[in-house]
């Protein structure tokens, strides 16, 4: 099992649930679960990001990274109680609508990560390039 996208990793076995019972699923609890799913996506991605950078050295890419996360853990937890390891997607649908202001949250979540991480993820880069030149591995 996925820990760090444990969401994503337990839709499948929704799938297989309604497509053997035939159930129809609202558009509505479809685009919510793509929602979740991309937002656990994003996590995972700044948990992978941020480790990666404090393994090159960069100690603030981790602050950054889990930061950032936290924003959508944050997300989460008000969505559906739970920060990770939510039982969120459900055969037929998701187990609550999402809650009221869930659109500003999820800009704000967005606004984030496109800004900063990138920026953030150039440099880290650049550094790794530098210190792999250094040791004669790479060009710098």
């Amino acid at each position: 099992m996925m820990v760090v996208q444990a969401g994503a990793g337990r839709q499948h076995g929704v799938f297989v649930i309604e497509r053997l019972l035939d159930i129809e699923v609202p558009e509505r609890a479809k685009v919510i679960r793509v929602l979740m799913t991309e937002l656990n996506r994003i996590s995972s991605h700044l948990v992978a990001l941020a480790t990666n950078g404090m393994d090159i050295g960069a100690l603030s890419m981790m602050i950054y990274g889990f930061r950032d996360r936290e924003m959508i853990l944050n997300f989460f937890e008000k969505t559906s109680g739970l920060r990770m390891n939510n039982n969120y997607i459900r055969p037929g649908g998701v187990a609550v609508d999402l809650p009221d202001g869930w659109e500003e949250d999820v800009a704000e979540i967005l606004d984030v990560p496109v800004g900063t991480v990138r920026t953030r993820m150039f440099h880290a880069r650049k550094k790794l390039q530098a210190k792999l030149g250094a040791m004669g591995i790479a060009g710098g």
